[in-house]
């Protein structure tokens, strides 16, 4: 078996984690780069356009799951649910989420919109302001895919099939 070197696609994912963690400590205690380091890892592909592709649905995914995972938090601050209603409204939301995507002509974000509300609604029901949660994580996904983008436009350039 013959051991390939690391291509540029993996060069430019590592320095797209990267970024996004010093963006992240420079922003502060409010940010998590860890969503920032999953858009980069997700969007950097062989070549920008693709990468460019994947992170307009990303973004699009990312802000739609948010604001239906922000609507969920609000409400929950109001009422409590019974675990077995909120189960039922989690996995509703989320075909509501995919159905919504799907006619708005971004079937490509049918997988992101699902995660980032899962990820607001279900991990961070307790962290407080609701509002600023879903707005902080959607600018940390954000981040993450603007970063992947411009290092895959303007830095380390390579052949589209040179990396696999």
């Amino acid at each position: 078996m013959k051991i390939k070197k690391p291509g540029l696609r993996i060069l430019k994912t590592g320095i797209a984690v990267f970024l996004c963690f010093i963006i992240g400590k420079i922003r502060g205690e409010m940010a998590l780069p860890f969503y920032s380091a999953i858009a980069s890892i997700i969007c950097i592909k062989n070549d920008y356009e693709d990468t460019k592709d994947t992170g307009i649905s990303r973004v699009k995914g990312t802000v739609i799951g948010g604001f239906l995972g922000f609507i969920h938090l609000t409400i929950k601050e109001y009422i409590n649910f019974n675990p077995y209603i909120e189960y039922i409204i989690y996995s509703f939301s989320i075909m509501l989420l995919i159905w919504i995507v799907v006619n708005i002509n971004s079937p490509k974000s049918g997988t992101i919109a699902p995660i980032t509300y899962i990820s607001v609604a279900v991990n961070h029901a307790s962290d407080g302001n609701a509002y600023l949660f879903a707005i902080e994580r959607t600018m940390d996904t954000l981040i993450g895919v603007l970063v992947s983008m411009v290092v895959n436009r303007f830095w380390l350039k390579g052949e589209k099939n040179e990396i696999k």
